[in-house]
């Protein structure tokens, strides 16, 4: 098939484009032209890849020689037991995964942090300060994570026996048996506050139920367990010192 006059416009509007440097104009041309010549299409598409050093790869990140060796002294280190975020550099935890979010902590090199997910969040790690109990974020930049294969897991679930209707949701009776420490508990990603010697019900949807919690001084308890509808079960949270 002969291109039309449309697709030769369209064609010469986008070159146009990208010797002007105007992406935005070049991208319109392109879904112009695409319904017209298919031929041409492809090659200003190819043309405003290489004018924006390509259409979805990234630029490779260049490690500086000292993230280097913080990565192999990392790597060479031993199983936590838990997934951590070893500090690099001067850096602060805070309250949303962005340098604008509010300042919670500031943590110095060498300086071990418990991960609370193994995602990240555009390069920011979901993280607690075991000294603080301090929840939060840091940048990837300033932290070497070094994932477990040697996971410590929190107390199993005890199960108190069927529920109040088989309809019922699951529900939770969660104790935290400490004198002085506040439990935070993070449950399927729901964050709940448990003072000393309270004890708190929570009902939840059947099903998995993924567990993460800690308090000041201590090394979070990470695990899961499955929940069954109409089940009523205890939970019981004490830190065992030696």
């Amino acid at each position: 098939m002969r291109p039309n006059k449309s697709s030769n416009a369209y064609y010469g509007l986008g070159l146009t484009s990208i010797a002007l440097k105007n992406k935005p104009l070049a991208q319109k041309a392109l879904a112009g032209l695409k319904g017209l010549d298919q031929a041409k299409a492809n090659l200003l598409e190819t043309e405003i890849n290489k004018m924006t050093g390509g259409a979805t790869v990234p630029p490779p990140q260049v490690k500086s020689a000292q993230r280097m060796k913080d990565e192999e002294a990392v790597a060479k280190m031993a199983d936590f037991g838990f997934d951590a975020a070893v500090v690099t550099q001067i850096g602060t935890i805070r309250e949303t995964p962005k340098i604008a979010g509010k300042l919670l902590l500031s943590v110095k090199r060498n300086d071990i942090l418990s991960l609370v997910a193994r995602a990240d969040s555009n390069d920011w790690f979901q993280v607690v300060d075991e000294k603080t109990g301090i929840e939060g974020w840091i940048d990837g930049k300033t932290v070497v994570v070094k994932f477990t294969n040697n996971k410590i897991t929190g107390p199993p679930l005890v199960e108190d026996g069927a529920g109040v209707t088989a309809e019922a949701n699951p529900v939770i009776s969660i104790s935290n048996l400490e004198q002085k420490t506040t439990l935070s508990l993070k449950l399927n990603g729901v964050l709940y506050k448990i003072p000393p010697q309270g004890t708190k019900t929570v009902s939840l949807v059947p099903g998995k139920l993924s567990f993460y919690g800690w308090s000041p001084g201590i090394r979070p308890a990470i695990g899961s367990s499955v929940l069954v509808k109409g089940r009523k079960y205890s939970w019981t949270f004490k830190i065992n010192r030696p």
